[in-house]
């Protein structure tokens, strides 16, 4: 999961408290972290929510702010949701409900009714 945000943005602040109370549900799935943002920034944001106790984060900046043209990112928090082979599941813009994201990864049965073999 690659999460863009800005440390200063209302919005993605209350996501990651939304998340961080969530945790044990979400340290299942490897989160990246970026923002274009002033690195002291990016460091307060780090060590004010003392990221350094989830193992399955990862925060860091995006230095050359390639990824708001690649994805076509008009608000904060951006997520873009990846499968285990590297493949796009999906993307959200704005704050997301937990369950939404964690429903994301679950794989969902093919429509149009097809029924499994038996």
């Amino acid at each position: 999961m690659i999460m863009y945000f800005s440390p200063k943005c209302e919005h993605c602040i209350a996501q990651w408290k939304e998340m961080t109370m969530r945790m044990n549900e979400l340290k299942e799935f490897q989160i990246v972290m970026a923002t274009y943002q002033p690195m002291e920034e990016m460091v307060e944001f780090y060590n004010t929510n003392h990221m350094d106790t989830y193992k399955n984060i990862l925060v860091g900046r995006d230095t050359q702010f390639a990824l708001p043209p690649f994805f076509s990112i008009n608000n904060l928090p951006y997520f873009a949701l990846y499968d285990k082979k590297g493949h796009l599941i999906t993307t959200f813009e704005g704050n997301v409900k937990i369950d939404t994201l964690i429903k994301s990864f679950t794989p969902q049965p093919p429509k149009g009714g097809a029924k499994p073999n038996k």
